[in-house]
C-alpha cells in the first residue's frame, strides 16, 4: 500500500467543455457476505488542477465504495491536470487498473495522433463489407508504429493507461 502511479497532461485546444478521467479496476472477491464497504484492493483515483485536489463520483473525499471512479473537470486550454492513482490498500500482491481521459490534450503530452493518410495496417471492422472500395477511407486507422507524416494543431482524443501495482511500484503499460 502506499504506492503512487502519476503523470501530467496540458489541456489543448478544443470545444469539449469538460476533461474526464475515468479509472477501472477488477477487486479481488469478497468472501465476506457483510461487509460494507467491500473492496478488497482499495486504488484511489484523484486529479490536480490549479492547486485544487478533485476527488471521483462528486466526492468530497476518497471514494471507499466503487471500483470504477470518475473525475470531470471543466476544460480550460493551457491548464495542467496531474492525474494520480494511489494503491491506498491491497491484501494482493498486485492490482491491475486501467485509466482513460478523455477530452483535448495538448501535442506532446504521451497524446496518440491521428492522421487523415492512410496506412499499410488492416483495419479491423465486426462485419465484412458486401461492397470493398477501391481506395481508402479517411477514416482513421489504429497501428502500432508512429506515423512519418507530422499532424498540424491539436487533437481530440482518449488517452488509455493501463498499469500494475506491484509492490512498491505502478507500471504503466503503454
Amino acid at each position: 500500500s502506499g504506492q503512487e502511479w502519476e503523470e501530467s497532461f496540458k489541456l489543448g485546444t478544443c470545444e469539449a467543455a469538460h476533461t474526464s478521467v475515468t479509472l477501472t479496476y477488477f477487486d479481488k472477491e469478497n468472501s465476506s457476505t457483510s461487509c460494507n464497504p467491500c473492496l478488497v484492493n482499495r486504488i484511489d483515483l484523484t486529479l490536480e488542477k490549479d492547486g485544487v485536489t478533485y476527488y471521483p463520483n462528486g466526492l468530497s473525499g476518497a471514494d471507499k465504495k466503487n471500483n470504477s471512479q470518475r473525475i470531470r473537470v471543466p476544460h480550460v486550454e493551457g491548464d495542467l491536470i496531474t492525474v494520480k492513482v494511489k494503491a491506498t490498500n491491497l491484501v494482493t500482491a498486485e492490482q491491475k487498473f486501467a485509466l482513460v481521459i478523455s477530452g483535448c490534450l495538448e501535442d506532446g503530452t504521451n497524446a496518440p495522433t491521428m492522421t487523415n493518410s492512410p496506412s499499410n495496417a488492416p483495419t479491423r471492422t465486426k462485419l465484412p463489407s458486401n461492397t470493398p472500395t477501391s481506395s481508402p477511407s479517411d477514416a482513421p486507422t489504429m497501428t502500432k508504429s508512429p506515423s512519418n507524416a507530422p499532424t498540424s494543431g491539436n487533437t481530440n482524443y482518449v488517452h488509455m493507461a493501463g498499469a500494475c501495482v506491484r509492490g512498491k511500484n505502478i507500471k504503466l503499460y503503454k
